[in-house]
């Protein structure tokens, strides 16, 4: 796949892998690489723009499952993510999911119109394929459920329509981080529940349910 690069010659990759700070909004230390603290941060912005009522995704129940201390699942009721082209020109007739995992990064504040065009997930999608060591998303629109395989910025099995019964609605993330990036153990469970606590209070509309891996909160 191609990608595209800075003014310096780097790759999309090695700009995001260098600039951790850019992507999550924290304040700039100069630090040139990803930790785990992160990565958490990074976690929490795909759970609240699932739940947040401006990205249009009308999510009512969010779960959040650790499989282990270096995986975890993201799973919503929502309307599911866009797989429809986008109408807009140079949309290039690919599924707009496929565009946001493959390198589509849209800049400045996001529409309704965006947010109806390309579903919640926004950058959010590119960052966590680079990001991952396998990433796999599945997402039910208009009663189709639809999957994606990701890892280290590529797509390495395309969306594709699946009768698995995995989800009746909604859209499910599974994600490992890539060992090469992070520090294991990756994820802290007290630190999850305490990032969904303040969510929880946030976005009242909105039942939050955490399984870890001694049992739920």
């Amino acid at each position: 796949m191609f990608e595209r690069s800075d003014v310096f010659g780097r790759s999309e990759r090695e700009m995001i892998l260098a600039n951790p700070e850019m992507f999550t909004g924290q304040r700039w230390s100069g630090r040139r690489k990803w930790e785990n603290e992160d990565l958490q941060v990074l976690i929490m912005l795909v759970i609240r723009a699932a739940v947040d009522s401006d990205t249009l995704n009308q999510c009512s129940l969010l779960k959040v499952t650790l499989r282990s201390e270096d995986e975890i699942v993201i799973e919503d009721d929502g309307v599911g993510l866009a797989v429809a082209p986008p109408s807009h020109v140079g949309s290039f007739n690919k599924a707009a999911l496929t565009q946001l995992l493959g390198g589509y990064m849209p800049t400045g504040e996001l529409t309704e119109e965006h947010y109806s065009q390309y579903g919640f997930l926004g950058h959010l999608a590119r960052l966590l394929n680079v990001l991952s060591e396998s990433l796999r998303i599945d997402t039910v629109r208009q009663d189709q459920t639809y999957t994606v395989l990701c890892s280290r910025g590529e797509i390495v099995e395309p969306l594709q329509k699946t009768d698995n019964d995995i989800l009746t609605q909604g859209t499910r993330i599974r994600f490992e981080p890539d060992s090469d990036v992070f520090p294991r153990p990756i994820f802290n469970e007290d630190s999850l529940k305490v990032g969904l606590s303040e969510l929880a209070g946030e976005f009242p509309q909105v039942t939050f349910e955490f399984t870890g891996l001694n049992h739920p909160a």
